[in-house]
């Protein structure tokens, strides 16, 4: 018997100023809840301070509800993802929930770093 992977991997990409960001979505690995599988990879080149970060967040935060309702459509599902604003001075996060028709719906959000970002730093 012969078998055969088709890579299923979605990948998202996006300019602001002289960065760009990938995100990588694999569903089957969300779909499988596959361990240590949380949000899907993002990598920034050149890898941006976080007052580059702060400077282009509006519009990352506007491409990223689209890359994030991309995902819902793809896994015909709700997704579920926190929107982190790293702003040096004034930081906060908010939860959303993206529906596979496009609608989205931001059910939390608050200052500070989310919860596991901050364990993450530590």
């Amino acid at each position: 018997m012969f078998s055969v992977e088709i890579p299923m991997t979605h990948t998202f990409q996006a300019a602001f100023g002289r960065f760009t960001c990938t995100i990588t979505f694999d569903p089957v690995k969300h779909s499988h809840g596959e361990q240590g599988y949380g949000p899907p990879d993002k990598q920034w080149l050149p890898p941006p301070t976080e007052a580059d970060l702060a400077a282009h967040f509006p519009a990352y935060r506007e491409w990223i509800h689209t890359v994030y309702s991309a995902i819902a459509a793809i896994i015909d599902d709700e997704y579920r993802a926190i929107i982190q604003d790293r702003h040096p001075q004034r930081p906060k996060w908010e939860a959303w929930i993206y529906q596979p028709d496009g609608s989205a719906k931001c059910v939390a959000q608050g200052g500070g770093l989310f919860e596991p970002y901050r364990r993450r730093q530590n």
